[in-house]
């Protein structure tokens, strides 16, 4: 047996090892790997769903991933239901401040600027925060193995 044959073998005997894998693997949506590959995303620690409809979509997608039971699926709903609210207000804050350094340099003021800038730092460190604040509650609801679960797809 030459090289290329025993190349073409051995490649050959991975793929039917990985057919034959994925055939007993549970099947799993393709939104619920969406969702937890965004969820091993740095950003996934803090991050917010933008709207009440999309925060229920990310709960059922990690429902779905976790197993979570019916209680936790609605403490996870409230959880992040109030997060996007929270949201909705600091993003508020944000483009309000961020009107207001537009308008600093403008009027080239210099102390308006310093303010603004100071105000867009504080709205985000907030919106930050609220997201990181609601993932640590979601964290919190779940048994030790979906917390388990979930960190693996962290790593």
């Amino acid at each position: 047996m030459n090289r290329r044959q025993l190349i073409m073998f051995s490649g050959a005997a991975m793929a039917a090892n990985e057919i034959a894998q994925a055939q007993s693997a549970p099947s799993i949506s393709s939104d619920t790997i969406r969702t937890l590959i965004r969820y091993s995303r740095a950003r996934a620690t803090y991050k917010i769903p933008k709207s009440e409809d999309k925060g229920t979509k990310y709960v059922g997608s990690l429902s779905a991933a976790l197993e979570l039971s019916i209680g936790q699926r609605q403490e996870a709903a409230q959880i992040f239901n109030a997060a996007t609210a929270e949201r909705a207000t600091l993003r508020a804050q944000f483009k309000t401040a961020r009107q207001s350094l537009r308008q600093a340099i403008y009027n080239n003021d210099t102390n308006a600027i310093s303010q603004a800038t100071t105000a867009m730092g504080g709205a985000k460190a907030q919106l930050v925060a609220a997201g990181a604040s609601a993932h640590a509650a979601f964290f919190r609801l779940l048994t030790f193995d979906q917390q388990a679960k979930l960190l693996r797809y962290r790593s």
